[in-house]
């Protein structure tokens, strides 16, 4: 009876240790799969340019976003609207930006757009500028065309960190 039960005990503690590193594989593995997914690279044009852009989708358009860790909001082109295949508006009224040169108090009409990066949703309350004449520039100069900026309401929103050594900006 002592030696089945000896046996027994042996059983057991080799089933708890399996189960234990099982659950600490899937663990790890879970943390990846996150991590990948809650990840965002930047295009390669930082590289060049020194500027910190990510494409972004809503349905089936991209949309190429300057992630601005300045700016106290989220702005879209308004000449951009008709490529949005999803938006609300929000009761967002107004609110004051500040700049390097400047302090603006107008009101303006916001919106929500839902947007996507590896079947991860994002969502994001936007100020509606028309921001052709600044970001022609950029365009002339890499080629990318900007739809918006992702300001710092965003970042910390979904407590993203940014990487300028990978290239990446990804949730903490």
């Amino acid at each position: 009876l002592k030696i089945k039960s000896r046996k027994m005990v042996l059983y057991l503690g080799i089933c708890f240790t399996v189960v234990i590193v099982l659950y600490i594989v899937v663990e790890v593995i879970r943390f990846k799969v996150n991590k990948e997914l809650t990840t965002i690279k930047f295009n390669k044009i930082i590289e060049k340019e020194n500027l910190p852009i990510i494409t972004l989708t809503n349905g089936e358009t991209s949309f190429n976003f300057l992630v601005d860790s300045g700016s106290n909001a989220s702005h879209f082109d308004i000449n951009a609207m008709p490529l949005l295949e999803e938006y609300s508006k929000t009761n967002i009224t107004s609110v004051g930006f500040v700049g390097a040169q400047s302090h603006d108090e107008n009101t303006y009409e916001w919106i929500n757009i839902p947007v996507y990066s590896n079947k991860q949703r994002y969502s994001e309350d936007f100020c509606l500028l028309d921001l052709k004449i600044p970001f022609k520039a950029i365009e002339e100069e890499s080629g990318i065309v900007l739809h918006g900026i992702l300001g710092v309401p965003f970042l910390k929103k979904y407590r993203f960190a940014l990487d300028f050594e990978e290239l990446k900006m990804y949730m903490k």
